[in-house]
């Protein structure tokens, strides 16, 4: 498995538990719940391009933006 297999296969296993523990059981709307799967697609489009061109300081930033997206909009207080 190379690096971009690998960090897809993590990125899409996280977000599944993610799917499963949290979001499944919370009181997000439909709307909430397709921005987040849309934003997440973005993300995987992003590292998968970013991985394949050995840019790791891209890839990081890519992650702290969604990061950042999920804490601004979705973080309880």
């Amino acid at each position: 498995m190379d690096e971009v297999d690998f960090l897809t296969k993590f990125v899409r296993d996280e977000y599944s538990q993610i799917i499963d523990q949290d979001i499944k059981n919370s009181d997000l709307s439909l709307e909430d719940l397709i921005t987040l799967r849309d934003r997440m697609g973005d993300l995987l489009s992003q590292l998968n391009y970013w991985i394949l061109f050995n840019n790791h300081d891209r890839c990081s930033y890519e992650l702290k933006k969604f990061l950042k997206f999920l804490i601004k909009n979705y973080a309880s207080d």
